[in-house]
């Protein structure tokens, strides 16, 4: 028996919800094989958005031990869900790919208007490619993003936050890191 296989919580009587939260526990305190096999297990059991839940959170940890390949087919076994779409943008970006990247974003922002979070993809990539019209329309388009850029100069606003968000950018060094490598 491995020995993070051992701390696994027994699984006889625990819930979906359960799972789902033991999973996101060991992805919160970085034990990603952990949770990629606590992820594995809820995948195999589940259905619906506990399934889909399931598969993008074992495909985020197998990005982050350096498992790109197996991590986009995952990703795209639920490709026609908003979490397999971002996963697959997130990808993309991550390993250079910016056109492939957009295509997934505006896939998101096509298929699935009522989230926010393609927009915001597609609002960051446009901003990380110093496209700050055009990045400052596409937030516009959600309200729900509007608080994510302060002041009434969005534009300003978004040239402003590049620094904070390069030191985001620089603090997710181990993702892209786990990516490339």
């Amino acid at each position: 028996m491995s020995a993070h296989r051992s701390r696994l919580p027994s699984e006889v009587n625990l819930g979906v919800s359960a799972r789902v939260n033991f999973a996101t526990r060991a992805e919160w305190e970085w034990r990603w094989r952990t949770a990629i096999e606590l992820w594995a297990r809820l995948a195999a059991i589940a259905t619906g958005e506990a399934r889909t839940e399931a598969i993008a959170g074992q495909a985020r940890g197998l990005v982050e031990v350096g498992q790109v390949n197996q991590a986009k087919e995952l990703f795209s076994l639920i490709a026609d869900q908003i979490e397999g779409i971002e996963g697959l943008a997130h990808l993309a970006k991550a390993q250079g790919l910016s056109d492939i990247s957009a295509w997934h974003w505006d896939e998101c922002v096509t298929r699935f208007p009522e989230q926010a979070t393609g927009f915001l993809g597609k609002a960051m990539l446009l901003f990380e490619r110093e496209a700050f019209a055009e990045a400052d329309d596409a937030q516009r388009h959600r309200p729900i993003l509007a608080g994510f850029i302060a002041g009434g100069d969005h534009v300003g606003s978004m040239r402003h936050r590049r620094k904070e968000l390069a030191g985001c950018a620089s603090a997710l060094g181990g993702f892209t890191g786990a990516i490339s490598g």
